[in-house]
């Protein structure tokens, strides 16, 4: 079973690679990953740097917690398996100077009409309900164990000229701890001095302090 990186990773560059195969043609320039916070002067920052690059997509994990699978008793120094329960998200923004609408809802230039509203749609047209999966040869391997489900679509805080909308997809994965079974590794000394705390003219009428010797 892989590491934490290899699905995360794979998961973040699928859900880019997917995007960028039907949504370029659409009109978006920038397709990148994020790795700060939603909301955040960060996000704003990172916006902001990419502002001649619009419209554009960025795709970042954003948090998950680890639920051990099967839930038993664990033992000692053997691997366990856990479920990683996470979320992504597809943070479309545009920057049309036309205004707010414009951007929200796009304004028809002949026949095409795109703004974030559009962008999202595409998304989650492109997204719901799939399975990823990484292949290497003959063989394929699973990112995630549960298609990617919409649950959330949230407004980025307002910036300046900028609209920006993050979907939010759930799924999870799989990882294990290390085994451990195996003999460690031996110390072969270790060394204790044991001074007084008080200052030599003090009376040692207190407990004596620890110290670790290099």
């Amino acid at each position: 079973m892989r590491d934490f990186d290899f699905y995360v990773g794979g998961i973040e560059d699928a859900i880019l690679t997917l995007l960028e195969s039907e949504m370029r043609s659409l009109g978006v320039k920038t397709f990148a990953t994020y790795s700060g916070e939603l909301d955040t002067e960060n996000l704003k920052r990172a916006l902001g740097e990419l502002s001649p690059k619009f419209p554009l997509v960025m795709v970042s994990y954003t948090d998950g917690r680890d639920l051990q699978q099967p839930v038993t008793s664990p033992v000692f120094g053997l691997s366990r398996t856990f479920k990683h329960e996470c979320s992504f998200a597809v943070i479309c923004a545009s920057n049309d100077a036309r205004g707010d609408k414009a951007r929200r809802r796009g304004k028809l230039i002949g026949a095409r009409k795109f703004g974030v509203y559009q962008m999202l749609a595409k998304a989650r047209e492109i997204l719901s309900d799939l399975q990823l999966k990484i292949s290497d040869g003959d063989t394929e391997e699973l990112l995630t164990y549960q298609p990617l489900v919409p649950s959330a679509t949230e407004f980025i805080a307002r910036i300046p000229e900028v609209t920006a909308y993050a979907q939010i997809f759930d799924t999870y994965f799989k990882w294990e701890t290390r085994d451990r079974s195996v003999a460690g590794i031996p110390v072969s000394s270790f060394t204790l001095d044991v001074d007084s705390l008080n200052e030599p003219e003090i009376p040692a009428n207190n407990l004596p302090g620890v110290r670790f010797a290099a």
